[in-house]
Formats: C-alpha cells, sequence, structure tokens
C-alpha cells in the first residue's frame, strides 16, 4: 500500500493524488489518503470527495502501519532528520526539492509520501486513468450551465487571475506573489497572433478587481459563477473546457489546463512561478506549454 499526505489547496492535492496513484499503480497496490493534516488547516479544505476518485481515506490503523512516530512528527513539527532516524527512510518518502525526483519509483511498495510533487513527470504514465479519476461528481449548477455552450462554441481562451489569498495572506503573498497585468496581455498578445477569433474568458477570486483594472483588446467575459455551488468547482470546470488557457502561478489553473482535452489547445504559463527567481521551478510547466516572463 501507498500512502499520500494531502495539504494546501485544490491544485496541490490534484499534484499529491497523482503522485501518490503512479507509485501504487507502478507497484500494483493499493492507494490511501491520509487527510490528518486538514484537522488543524484553515486556509483549505480537503477537496478531492467531490471528484470520481478510486483512492480511499487512510485510517488511524493504516497510518500507524506506515508512521508509527507520525503523531510525534505532527505534534512537534520536527524535521526530515527525525524522519529519517525514527521512521525509517525505507517507508517514509519525503520529497527533497521541488525538482522531479528520477528516483521517484525506486521508492518501495510500502511508502508514505509527503510533498507536493508539482511535475506531471511523476504521472505521466498514468494520465489517462487520472483524466477519467478527475472528473467532478456534481453537475454543474443550472445557473451557470449556459457558460459551458458559449464556451463550447467559440474559439475560448481561459484567463486565470489568482488573486485571494495571493494578494491578502502576508505568507502566501511572500512566496507566490501577484503576478502583474503585463504578463496577461503579453499572453493574451502572443495567442492573437497565433489564432483567430478569439473570447477570453476571465476567471478571478476577485472578479471586481478585474473589471475595474484588467482591460484587454478583444473579446473578452468576466466570468460570474454562482456563489451558491461551490463556485470554484464550476470555474475550474469552465476553464477546463476552454479550447487554450493563460494560467496563473497556480496550481488550480495548472490543473485545469491539463484537464483540457482540445487536442490543439495552446496553454500559456508564468516563468516566474514563485516570487523568488532563485527558486527553481523548472519541472513544473510541462515542456508543451507556451512560458512567458
Amino acid at each position: 500500500m501507498v500512502i499520500v499526505r494531502l495539504i494546501g489547496g485544490l491544485g496541490n492535492q490534484l499534484f499529491q493524488y497523482s503522485a501518490g496513484m503512479s507509485l501504487a499503480k507502478f507497484h500494483q497496490v493499493d492507494l490511501k489518503l491520509d487527510i490528518t493534516g486538514f484537522d488543524n488547516y484553515h486556509l483549505h479544505k480537503y477537496s478531492l470527495s467531490n471528484f470520481k476518485i478510486s483512492a480511499k481515506i487512510a485510517t488511524d490503523k493504516d497510518l500507524l502501519m506506515y508512521v508509527q512516530s507520525a503523531g510525534l512528527f505532527k505534534k512537534f513539527r520536527l524535521y526530515n532528520r527525525f524522519i529519517d532516524r525514527f521512521c525509517g527512510k525505507k517507508n517514509y518518502q519525503v520529497e527533497k526539492t521541488l525538482n522531479y525526483d528520477p528516483n521517484f519509483y525506486s521508492f518501495p511498495s510500502r511508502s508514505y509520501l509527503q510533498g507536493y510533487w508539482q511535475s506531471e513527470k511523476y504521472f505521466l504514465p498514468i494520465k489517462e486513468i487520472l483524466r477519467k479519476e478527475f472528473v467532478l461528481r456534481r453537475p454543474i449548477a443550472k445557473e451557470n450551465a449556459f457558460f459551458i455552450s458559449d464556451i463550447s462554441l467559440s474559439n475560448s481562451v481561459s484567463v486565470h487571475i489568482r488573486r485571494g489569498d495571493y494578494f491578502s495572506n502576508p505568507t502566501t503573498n511572500k512566496i507566490h506573489g501577484v503576478l502583474p497585468i503585463d504578463y496577461y496581455i503579453r499572453s493574451a498578445n502572443y495567442l492573437k497572433s497565433a489564432q483567430k477569433n478569439l473570447t477570453f474568458y476571465i476567471f478571478s477570486d476577485d472578479i471586481d478587481w478585474c473589471e475595474k483594472y484588467f482591460r484587454i483588446d478583444a473579446n473578452a467575459v468576466y466570468v460570474r459563477t454562482s456563489k451558491s455551488n461551490n463556485n470554484f468547482y464550476d470555474d475550474f470546470r469552465l476553464m477546463s473546457l476552454c479550447k487554450h488557457n493563460i494560467i496563473a502561478n497556480s496550481t488550480f489553473s495548472w490543473w485545469a489546463a491539463w484537464l483540457n482535452l482540445y487536442q490543439d489547445k495552446i496553454v500559456i504559463a508564468p516563468k516566474l512561478w514563485f516570487r523568488s527567481r532563485e527558486v527553481n521551478a523548472c519541472d513544473i510547466i510541462p515542456h508543451n506549454w507556451i512560458v512567458i516572463d
């Protein structure tokens, strides 16, 4: 059995699930999900129950079988050397860097994974399995359904402008920061030079700000989905249905673009994924996406 620790927002959880499932399929064992990290985590909630995933939640018994000192690790927030010494390197696998770990598939079949695992290199062998599992269980809210036909009938581009905690949360802002408007303008111009009759669908957790400050010389729709049905799931679905995607430095729109099934899609991503240029995030962006500084 492989157990993967889930934490963070929807996009992070999808990355963690995908890496765990890939290792489990490689060893032909079950995958289980450790969601205990959300017990005292108030920024986001466990979100994968809304998808048609096959993995089950790990029980306390499952966790104790793998990491007998997990409770101590959580309580005292000890670091990797504690894990290596007391939990054993054989089954407790902690992500060492943001880059793809070429030794990933050498992890044993009885492994507990802790990290973010933000590279499609971890799960390309099972991409078709993931595309079937990462389908939302609930239909889109009735009041948002008209966007589907509009998006499918146009040469649609999703534009994700992430503000929210990237702007208001000091810790998150320090790590990621908000992308400059100029990035989106250059990305839109790139697409306009490559495609005709584009309609840009603007998605944001601060759509009022976007309507006031973000203007684009093209046909644009500022998407206001209903708040009554966990609208970020509907935003996620609608972004994935667009033919092309301009993503933020956000795993949320990364996954919407990755799940976009349009054969000739163009995905544009920011070169500066983290606020500091010293952080190497080269393995996050797939090789066939366009990177704009």
